[in-house]
């Protein structure tokens, strides 16, 4: 899901670049009382973005044909792990993703690329084989992102069409920047 900027740009960037964290934007923009309250906020935002919005709506995805060509797909998130299987089932389906990764208490927040290595050992038990690093990418739309497909010695992909600028995904070393879903066919081959 995408969340628009109040009047000021402030919404976006009040999201923790490190993750949804409840409160960490009141100290930011103490000005500012739609982001003192920013945990209701977001949740209240995303419950209403996601109710009676279609798969079809979302677009390119849908049309990426990754089981045809063997290909695994996961979600890793900051954002607690129960709401993000919510919203991702909710948007997605429940067959898209093979994983869907969030916020647990003992899993380090991205950047540390502990969840990107908790999913690799999940993987490998579907494959029953090791998954190397040479056949994984990461496509994130944020620096965060960006830091942790790095940080697990993965190729990255900045994707124009999220969250955050062009500038912050270049800043944080995107390996190739996607201007819509679609362009990671040409770059994925089995």
């Amino acid at each position: 899901f995408w969340l628009e900027k109040d009047e000021n740009g402030d919404l976006q960037y009040a999201i923790n670049p490190e993750g949804f964290r409840t409160g960490s934007a009141a100290e930011d923009f103490p000005d500012n009382p739609v982001l003192m309250r920013e945990g209701d906020i977001i949740r209240d935002i995303m419950d209403a973005h996601i109710e009676g919005v279609s798969y079809d709506e979302l677009g390119p995805i849908s049309g990426l044909s990754t089981e045809k060509q063997g290909i695994r797909l996961a979600v890793l998130s900051n954002k607690p792990h129960a709401e993000t299987v919510r919203v991702i089932e909710t948007l997605f389906g429940k067959d898209v993703f093979d994983i869907i990764q969030g916020q647990e208490e003992k899993l380090p927040l991205k950047p540390d690329p502990a969840g990107v290595f908790k999913i690799l050992r999940e993987f490998a038990e579907i494959e029953h084989e090791e998954i190397q690093m040479e056949n994984v990418c990461y496509v994130g739309d944020t620096g965060t992102d960006m830091k942790t497909g790095k940080s697990a010695g993965a190729f990255t992909f900045g994707a124009l069409w999220g969250f955050r600028e062009r500038e912050e995904l270049e800043e944080f070393g995107a390996d190739v920047l996607l201007p819509e879903p679609m362009e990671l066919e040409k770059w994925i081959r089995i």
